[in-house]
This record gives structure tokens, C-alpha cells and sequence, in this order.
């Protein structure tokens, strides 16, 4: 189908570095670095910190609606390609669209990163816990 697709899990650790047979390891960041879109065809998957990763690091998203994206991360306003359990050839032509359009690509990856920021960041887990903490404990 023309997709050059790296499978390359024997590459990939939680450390860059060599594996004991001296082939060179990457991190997991690493790779979405050399992402065009992070794709999650997932029919479940638990919160979706792998969904997290992918917009902390700007890169466009195809997500399946699985049922906890749709119940906790799409109604908070995420700019991802999504599809219903299915990947049809509109899917596969909004794909190729976006990854044409530069200034596209980097709206969704500048308001998916904010967004990121505003509902899933450690600083926003920081305040939500000093809050609660403060109502149980007072100040």
C-alpha cells in the first residue's frame, strides 16, 4: 500500500543506549520524533497515556474512539483525526491532507499541546491536588 511501516520493537527502551547485542536502542520518544501521525487503532486501552505522549510531543493523532477516549479525552476538545472502529478511504484521505498542509499540522499540534497542558500536565495534577488537600486538610 506504499506505507513505509517500522515494526521495530526489539529498538525500542525505556534508555537509549546498545542491547547486549550491540544494536543501538531508542527511547520511545525517539520515535515519535520521527512520527508523521501517531496512529491508535486500539479497540480499548486504559486512560491512553501512550494518547499523552503523542500530543506532549506535537505530533498529529489518528485515533479510534475506543471507549475511554470517548467518555475522558475527546470531550475535553482534542484536534485528532478519529474514526469508529473502522479505517475507511475518507479516513485515509483526511490523512493525507493533513500531513500537505504544514500550517494545519502545526494549528493541531499547537492546540492539542495547550490542551495537553491545560487537562493532563503534572502542574495541572499539582493544583487539582493541592485543592483537594486543602479541603480535606485545610491550609
Amino acid at each position: 500500500m506504499g506505507v513505509d511501516l517500522k515494526i521495530i520493537p526489539e529498538r525500542i527502551s525505556k534508555d537509549r543506549g546498545r542491547g547486549e547485542d550491540g544494536i543501538k536502542q531508542y527511547t520511545l520518544w525517539d520515535a515519535y520524533s520521527h512520527a508523521d501521525p501517531v496512529t491508535y487503532p486500539f479497540i480499548y486501552e486504559g486512560y491512553g497515556n501512550a494518547f499523552v505522549e503523542a500530543i506532549f510531543s506535537r505530533k498529529p493523532v489518528v485515533v479510534n474512539r475506543y471507549p475511554i477516549f470517548e467518555v475522558d479525552i475527546e470531550p475535553k476538545g482534542f484536534d485528532v483525526v478519529v474514526f469508529d472502529s473502522f479505517i475507511s478511504k475518507e479516513t485515509v484521505g483526511e490523512v493525507r491532507q493533513l500531513l500537505k498542509d504544514s500550517d494545519r499540522l502545526a494549528e493541531m499540534a499547537e492546540t492539542n499541546y495547550m490542551l495537553g497542558w491545560r487537562y493532563l500536565s503534572y502542574e495541572m495534577l499539582q493544583e487539582k491536588l493541592e485543592i483537594l488537600l486543602v479541603n480535606i486538610y485545610g491550609s
